[in-house]
């Protein structure tokens, strides 16, 4: 036996599907989704030559010899790489190398980016010895 019919419930709101739009600008794509909060919008950038798009590993070789009393600076360039003004260039010495550096008093080793042209400076003390590092290059975009 079935029993009656309930009562009519409360009407729900109207529900909101959201949309999504893909907009080409300059070096990327910008995308809007509009949901029931509003309009979201982040740009999501194109890469050049594969360059912009990855973290490219190479290696980086430090002479013996060095420039300055501290810091202690070398021209260096980085192993199949054509840097420009953008490049940010990353140091990872491995153990040995840094070893090499704890024994000879280097307190720190970085690179400088003079529009494409690189300078490793080391603080404290110079490397005695010659070194092969390998270094992450990453293009930034402004």
């Amino acid at each position: 036996m079935e029993g009656r019919p309930g009562r009519p419930g409360v009407p729900g709101a109207n529900g909101y599907s959201p949309t999504v739009e893909i907009v080409p600008v300059q070096s990327g794509h910008e995308v809007r989704v509009r949901d029931i909060d509003g309009e979201q919008v982040f740009t999501v950038r194109d890469g050049t030559d594969g360059r912009d798009a990855a973290i490219t590993a190479r290696s980086l070789s430090l002479g013996a010899s060095w420039s300055g009393s501290g810091p202690y600076t070398q021209a260096v360039t980085v192993s199949g790489y054509t840097l420009t003004a953008r490049s940010k260039v990353d140091l990872q010495p491995d153990a040995a190398a840094l070893a090499q550096l704890a024994s000879d008093g280097v307190q720190a080793l970085y690179v400088s980016n003079d529009n494409g042209t690189l300078t490793a400076c080391a603080l404290g003390a110079a490397p005695t010895a010659a070194l092969t590092i390998q270094c992450t290059v990453t293009e930034v975009t402004v």
